[in-house]
């Protein structure tokens, strides 16, 4: 029996139209497939659960509706988005099945007859056994991600940089990201004795982070196999999304991580986030280039520069505690933006050793200790 007959159900705009968008990031509009541009909608027992699925991705969530007729149907995700967002506030949808090849939406008082396909056609979601089963606080999920996703590459060339690794050793989950010209990682502490490596693609680390709270204590259920991640977020919902991994070895990131270094300054974050961003108003023309020159005398500071044959020259001290007069490095503007932008804390502290060696970010803790459960490394660039 074909599972695409007699789908019928109806329920509130807003709430189908939540369930459709998040569903529908992970369809994708390039497929040669026509049914991949399409979520499956299966309704049963008051709910209807959508999926997205571009056989590398997919994403599955619940949303409350009146159930008049179980069944199964796949619609265009984009046209089911528009015409749900075109819709009333507050207004009833009744959804049903026409035939084979349309599906009837009616509100109030606008009827759509939208061409759609058969359920059948949809690909089978296959989520293997788990090697590893993890609970992990959302909120700390979260900020593993977030704190790693600037770094990671766009060089389709080199995959393996395009994603995020997160590793759980020793009692620790890690993320970290690599361009090659800079790095981040950080870690959290984690009651298990469980072992695991994964590359995680950036679309399906995207997705994650928008569904993903920032400030929830709630546990969301990580499994691992050793070509796919499934994350089973909190709620009603029971939202899923599930990824196939990136294949290969990541590099050894822990050889780029000075052991030790011979200087360090010390700034407020936000001061310093502010001098950057002007300075790079000038710095974006010349390779994004900004010049850190420490200064010494009654009032310690860093001595901040960026010129262009094509903008002009922008110079700015901010005020620093500091070991090490005279070092003069550069970095680039960006970098040094994402790397300041990451780093939730009233004042960071950054060490060097030689002008060419990398150059690490921690934040301060109030006692004047570092954080070691997070950092940032900057490749320097050559003065000119």
């Amino acid at each position: 029996m074909s599972s695409s007959t007699g789908l019928s159900f109806s329920g509130d705009r807003k709430r189908l139209l939540a369930g459709f968008q998040k569903a529908a990031k992970a369809v994708t509009g390039r497929s040669t497939l026509p049914i991949l541009s399409h979520i499956l909608i299966r309704g049963e027992d008051g709910y209807i659960e959508v999926t997205g699925n571009d056989m590398e991705m997919s994403i599955t969530t619940r949303v409350e509706a009146d159930i008049h007729n179980p069944g199964v149907i796949a619609i265009p995700a984009g046209k089911a988005v528009e015409i749900f967002s075109a819709l009333p506030d507050g207004a009833a949808v009744d959804v049903d099945l026409e035939s084979e090849a349309k599906v009837q939406i009616k509100s109030k008082k606008a009827k759509f007859s939208l061409l759609s396909l058969s359920s059948d056609d949809y690909p089978a979601i296959n989520i293997e056994d788990a090697d590893v089963k993890l609970g992990v606080t959302e909120s700390v999920f979260y900020k593993l991600l977030k704190t790693a996703t600037h770094a990671t590459s766009t060089d389709e060339t080199r995959v393996i940089l395009t994603g995020v690794l997160i590793n759980l050793t020793d009692g620790e989950l890690l993320a970290t990201a690599t361009d090659t010209h800079r790095l981040a990682l950080t870690k959290h502490p984690i009651e298990s004795e469980l072992k695991f490596s994964a590359i995680l693609p950036m679309k399906f680390v995207s997705e994650a982070l928008r569904l993903l709270s920032s400030d929830s204590m709630h546990d969301v259920q990580v499994e691992v196999t050793k070509s796919s991640i499934t994350l089973y977020l909190p709620g009603d919902d029971k939202t899923v999304i599930s990824s196939r991994l990136i294949e290969g070895q990541f590099p050894n990131y822990q050889r780029v991580i000075p052991s030790s270094c011979s200087g360090y300054f010390d700034v407020n974050r936000t001061a310093f986030e502010e001098a950057v961003k002007r300075l790079n108003l000038i710095a974006r023309d010349n390779a994004s280039r900004i010049i850190i020159e420490l200064t010494d005398g009654l009032l310690k500071q860093a001595n901040l520069s960026a010129e262009s044959a094509t903008s002009g020259s922008v110079v700015e001290d901010v005020d620093v505690e500091h070991d090490t007069p005279g070092f003069r490095t550069a970095a680039n503007g960006k970098y040094l933006m994402d790397a300041i932008q990451s780093i939730d804390a009233e004042n960071i502290r950054i060490e060097f050793n030689e002008p060419l060696k990398p150059l690490v970010m921690r934040s301060l803790n109030n006692d004047g200790s570092t954080n070691q459960n997070q950092l940032e490394i900057l490749m320097p660039m050559q003065i000119v």
